[in-house]
């Protein structure tokens, strides 16, 4: 079904923002609390066990939807996770490589200034 279809289908869900004020009218989200890829994932596992009963078909494809988002969301966060300690890592590691290079530097500098002034 196109989203569209979907949205044209009568119920009290049309779309995204008539969407939250039911979750929240229902008691499956906060409505001072972001929607997270977690949330979402727990929200369907509840509506799993709100009336029964529900058909072992529905059960299992929102199960599945769930356990497949929840996976989502680790990876993700995984991701942001190793980004940003590959970022910590980089500039820390480019400092100390700069460091180390001017010390090595440094002292070779400075003795071949010494070597200048004594030939003159």
């Amino acid at each position: 079904m196109l989203q569209d279809d979907i949205e044209a289908l009568p119920g009290a869900v049309t779309g995204l923002d008539s969407a939250e004020k039911y979750l929240t009218n229902v008691l499956l989200r906060q409505a001072d609390e972001p929607l997270s890829l977690l949330h979402l994932v727990g929200t369907l596992f509840q509506v799993t066990q709100m009336a029964k009963p529900i058909p072992l078909a529905v059960t299992n494809a929102i199960r599945a939807v769930a356990f497949i988002l929840k996976q989502q969301a680790a990876s993700e966060i995984a991701d942001v996770v190793a980004k940003a300690a590959a970022k910590q890592l980089t500039n820390s590691l480019s400092t100390n490589i700069v460091n180390s290079v001017i010390a090595a530097i440094a002292p070779q500098e400075r003795w071949r200034n010494r070597s200048n002034f004594t030939t003159q």
